[in-house]
């Protein structure tokens, strides 16, 4: 199959990877380069690439979500971003281009589309981001972020009133450091 002929299979902001793709053509490995240096695919990693979707303000990359799943070759992760701890009413507004993504494979550190995704490999992760996981997770990395809270250790604390306090221990107990833990302990204890 020639070049042209690959370049119809291949859909505007889909996913693909290179073992998706010999099937298509005689020479893969020449193929995918020549598609690349004309810019009608993106390659992200190794053997990963994406096809950008058109818009009027240039190329548009696939989702964060999908990109990370083809990487993966699962949809068993969490992801979020230190963005997200900005939603905590804690007074944050830093912007992060990092997302953290808990899974059962990989523990590196990738750029891909012009967003680093940190991997984390963990046994046991939640299945979805809720504002208590957020709030844990805030706790755990506070000292690594570019941003800290403007409260006091107290009134940080005392936030914890606006959580439901069965799950917040339970993320705690599953997901705290050891600071964390003994903060959430220390709380309800004098609760």
């Amino acid at each position: 199959m020639s070049v042209k002929l690959l370049k119809r299979q291949l859909k505007p902001n889909h996913i693909y990877r290179r073992s998706d793709l010999e099937r298509l053509s005689g020479s893969i490995d020449r193929d995918l380069y020549t598609l690349v240096n004309e810019g009608f695919l993106r390659k992200e990693s190794a053997g990963l690439y994406y096809r950008p979707k058109k818009s009027k303000f240039g190329p548009v990359p696939p989702s964060h979500h999908s990109l990370v799943a083809a990487f993966l070759k699962t949809e068993d992760f969490l992801m979020f971003s230190y963005t997200d701890f900005n939603s905590l009413g804690l007074g944050l507004t830093q912007q992060y281009n990092r997302y953290v993504i808990y899974n059962n494979k990989r523990h590196e550190e990738k750029k891909m589309a012009g967003v680093i995704f940190v991997f984390r490999r963990r046994v046991n992760f939640p299945k979805k981001v809720t504002p208590e996981f957020l709030f844990i997770e805030y706790l755990n990395q506070e000292k690594h972020l570019a941003e800290k809270t403007r409260l006091s250790r107290e009134a940080l604390l005392a936030q914890m009133k606006h959580y439901r306090s069965k799950i917040l221990k339970n993320i705690a107990r599953d997901f705290g450091k050891v600071h964390t833990k003994k903060l959430v302990a220390n709380y309800f204890r004098a609760a």
